[in-house]
């Protein structure tokens, strides 16, 4: 009955509803039997998970064959048994060179019928969307998995010092990441933060004003709201001075650049798009991450063969915000290339073009180094 109602869907019925739906037959099984039809079923049409782990090493091979550029890596413990999965699709790895150097990772638990974890490591094009790198699977979440992982995403992802890692505060991936990647930067979830600060913070308005400071710009405006922070809520300010270095969860102070990318929300939410693949065996669970990760890349591509504007969608509509936002600024030039800027009389900033601004940096740094 299972296999002919639900073959090729994800989500099927749980063991109390297979017991109506048998009731309503006219026949009374138990729940242990309910569970174990819906297993056998899913052996089925899903392939037995035992079997899947055997035919594992041919289908990381036929990738590799019929998806040119595609990383893949299998490791075996000392009694050949499944230990780590590396897969990277090589129209993946070909398009990391256009996006921004900033990358996520994480980790979510498999809930088939053996223990596994499954990693993810995320980018953000242009239209800030999530673009998945590569995925791996493990045994169990460590020090030891997470940098082999890490060890395999060097050849999509290389070390390089405007990198910046992402990932929440696990102590497995702060050490692989340190261990593994030694010129990139590694920054923390600004989200997860502010969660472990609440256990030590529970007064009002103290998670919003960490996730306001931890995205300032400048770093003067930064060390002024920041003291303000610690004197309102002290407790969450010792939290944070405990954490360790700035550079680990501002923006201010991070030394390369993070852009929008303060959280690991991103690549969480490819873990819970996969919520009913995880249970999967493990050879159906690589193919379904390769549709999905082909249904994307077919849409995101659909639309932008037919977009009209310079930008993507997302970026010109932000620039359309600003426009408008901007329209009432009164300018007036101060001398070449420097204006002052007011809006409505109450906000004065004097400013210079951004062409302007980086040939002054560029001019700072070429003498500084020639004085050193």
């Amino acid at each position: 009955m299972l296999v002919e109602n639900f073959e090729g869907q994800q989500v099927t019925p749980n063991p109390k509803s297979i017991m109506t739906m048998m009731r309503n037959r006219g026949v009374e099984i138990t729940y242990y039997k309910a569970w174990k039809g819906k297993q056998l079923a899913h052996d089925i049409f899903r392939g037995d998970p035992e079997q899947s782990f055997a035919i594992l090493p041919s289908y990381l091979s036929m990738v590799e064959k019929m998806n040119p550029g595609s990383i893949t890596d299998l490791v075996l413990d000392e009694d050949s048994r499944f230990k780590y999965m590396f897969l990277a699709f090589g129209a993946c790895v070909k398009g990391y060179r256009c996006m921004r150097k900033v990358v996520t990772i994480d980790g979510t638990w498999l809930k088939g019928k053996y223990d596994g974890v499954l990693l993810v490591a995320s980018a953000q094009d242009g239209d800030f969307h999530q673009y998945p790198l590569a995925w791996g699977v493990v045994d169990v979440e460590s020090t030891a998995s997470w940098s082999w992982f890490l060890s395999k995403l060097l050849y999509v992802v290389p070390d390089e010092e405007e990198l910046m890692i992402i990932s929440d505060r696990n102590p497995g991936i702060i050490a692989a990441v340190s261990g593994v990647y030694h010129n990139a930067h590694h920054g923390h979830c600004i989200w997860h933060l502010s969660q472990n600060m609440k256990l030590r913070c529970k007064k009002k308005g103290c998670t919003e004003m960490f996730m306001h400071l931890a995205k300032i710009y400048k770093q003067s405006e930064f060390d002024i709201e920041y003291e303000r922070f610690k004197k309102r809520y002290p407790e969450a300010g010792k939290f944070l001075d405990d954490c360790g270095s700035l550079d680990r969860w501002t923006r201010a102070y991070s030394p390369s650049s993070r852009y929008n990318i303060m959280t690991t929300n991103g690549v969480e939410s490819i873990n819970a798009r996969l919520r009913d693949e995880r249970q999967l065996p493990i050879v159906a669970l690589l193919e379904s991450l390769q549709r999905l990760t082909t249904s994307w890349f077919a849409r995101y591509r659909n639309a932008s063969i037919v977009a009209t504007t310079k930008f993507t969608p997302a970026v010109e509509s932000i620039l359309r915000d600003r426009y408008n936002a901007a329209r009432g600024y009164q300018v007036v030039e101060l001398i070449r290339r420097e204006f002052e800027i007011s809006a409505n009389q109450q906000y004065i900033v004097v400013c210079k073009p951004v062409a302007a601004r980086d040939q002054s940096q560029q001019k700072n740094q070429l003498q500084r180094k020639n004085q050193s």
